[in-house]
């Protein structure tokens, strides 16, 4: 998967981040957006890519 990585300014002083992932899968487009705003949510976003599995 290729990843494009993504920092905004929310405009009351914190960061919103937001990872893409993309890739081809059988002709198709696949893709996950996961968005985050701190250390807290991000570390549960990693757990949910850890659970991610293809079949």
């Amino acid at each position: 998967m290729d990843l494009m990585q993504i920092t905004m300014d929310a405009g009351n002083g914190s960061t919103i981040t937001q990872d893409y992932y993309s890739t081809i899968i059988e002709g198709y487009a696949f893709n996950f957006i996961f968005t985050y705003l701190d250390d807290t949510t991000k570390a549960e976003i990693d757990d949910i890519k850890k659970s991610v599995q293809f079949k």
